[in-house]
This record gives C-alpha cells, sequence and structure tokens, in this order.
C-alpha cells in the first residue's frame, strides 16, 4: 500500500507538470516556510506540539478566461520535531524518589498541497489572494515516550525504566484541507494557512469496532515565503 501511494503521489504531480493547457498560463516558483503541528491524538507524544519547515518547487496555472482564479500545486518536503525531558522528584527523608519523562518526535514527509488561489489585483505589482484546497502527504515518523522512576536508598540509587512507545503502524498517509490569505508583489508572494485533517491515521491500525476513540488527526500552521520565475 505504501510503494501504490507513494508512486501515486508522483505520478499525480508530474502528470500536473507535464499536462497540456490551452486556456492557461503555467508559472514555475519554489517556496519555503515555517510549519506548527498540533495533532488531535489519542497517544503520547503525539499529542505534543511539533515545530519545522518545508520547501520545494511549486507550479502555478493562471486561467486567461478568468483571470480572478488560478491552481497552485506543490511537491514539498517538510521536517518537523520535538523533544522534551521532565523531572519530578518526591522528598522524603529516607527514600527520595522521582521520575523522569522522555519524549521525542521526528517527521519527514513529501506533501503535495493543491489549491485554487482567489486573486484581488491591486495594481501592477501588488495582489491579495485567498486560498482553499485539499494537501495530501505522505509521512516516515519516529515518536518516543519513556517514563523512568528513580528510587534513592542508603545503599545507593535504583533506576526502574518504564513507560511505553507510541505506536509505530498508524497510517503514513494524511489528507487534510486548507484555507488561508496571502499576498504577492511582482515576483514574490507569501501566505498563510491553516490545515486540518480529515483522515484518521489510527482508524484502521486500532479500529475496535464502533466505539473506537483512538484518533489522529493532524492540524497544521503554515507560514510560506516563495518566488515565481
Amino acid at each position: 500500500m505504501k510503494n501504490y501511494f507513494s508512486k501515486g503521489l508522483i505520478l499525480s504531480f508530474v502528470s500536473i507538470l507535464f499536462t497540456s493547457s490551452l486556456f492557461a498560463q503555467i508559472r514555475w516558483g519554489v517556496n519555503v516556510g515555517y510549519d506548527f503541528n498540533d495533532n488531535i491524538a489519542s497517544f503520547r507524544p503525539l499529542t505534543q506540539p511539533t515545530n519545522g519547515f518545508h520547501l520545494g518547487p511549486q507550479l502555478t496555472y493562471c486561467f486567461q478566461k478568468a483571470e480572478i482564479l488560478s491552481l497552485t500545486a506543490a511537491l514539498n518536503y517538510r521536517f518537523m520535531a520535538y523533544s522534551s525531558t521532565q523531572k519530578q522528584m518526591f522528598p522524603n527523608l529516607i527514600t527520595p524518589a522521582g521520575y523522569e519523562y522522555k519524549e521525542h518526535i521526528i517527521s519527514h514527509a513529501i506533501v503535495i498541497p493543491v489549491r485554487i488561489n482567489f486573486n484581488f489585483t491591486i495594481n501592477n505589482d501588488w495582489t491579495v489572494f485567498a486560498i482553499l484546497g485539499p494537501q495530501l502527504s505522505y509521512h516516515w515518523e519516529k515518536a518516543e515516550y519513556v517514563e523512568q522512576k528513580q528510587q534513592d536508598y542508603p545503599l545507593g540509587t535504583a533506576t526502574q525504566a518504564g513507560g511505553y512507545y507510541t505506536p509505530t503502524d498508524y497510517l503514513p498517509i494524511d489528507i487534510t484541507i486548507g484555507a488561508g490569505l496571502g499576498c504577492q508583489y511582482q515576483h514574490f508572494f507569501a501566505h498563510l494557512t491553516y490545515d486540518q485533517g480529515v483522515l484518521n491515521r489510527l482508524q484502521e491500525a486500532y479500529a475496535l469496532g464502533k466505539n473506537n476513540t483512538n484518533q489522529l488527526f493532524s492540524r497544521n500552521l503554515s507560514l510560506t515565503l516563495g518566488y515565481n520565475f
């Protein structure tokens, strides 16, 4: 399934690149930006927010018969990460005890946003636009949560490891719907978009019937800067 989906993503993007268009003007560009992700999730540390970046090429179709509309597609690489270590001690005169919590997330993804742009020209240099459309992504992720207990005794310190690893067989595929606002000055552009996941990435991996409460939905805020050639 993973191979078919990754091939499908590549073929979809390539088909957009090479589809002939009699009624459109094609512009190439590049984009780079900051990402903030706050999942709706059932398992730690996937409940923790992650930060990262994205970058890649993009193309835009500017329809000649409807200048207010354009279609943008990009092929981006996105990296997200989170790391935290917390310690909590419980004082005791005889045997002091404490806990140490470690959480780590590293995520690599291929992201293909396909957006419809509603353009409003201010003058020859400035254009503002609204964005709406889906985003497909394929993820390689590692998420880990470890709990470690420490107990101090008169003759030394004992350490006991516990906790759990977040399941790694949740779906690598993600589908989100996004909306945003942006502006363009000559060849330079910037936009802010918010994407909400519509696919529960734990649904197939942990289906327990109609009462299944396991969930993993993405919520991503992106600030993108770019240049159209």
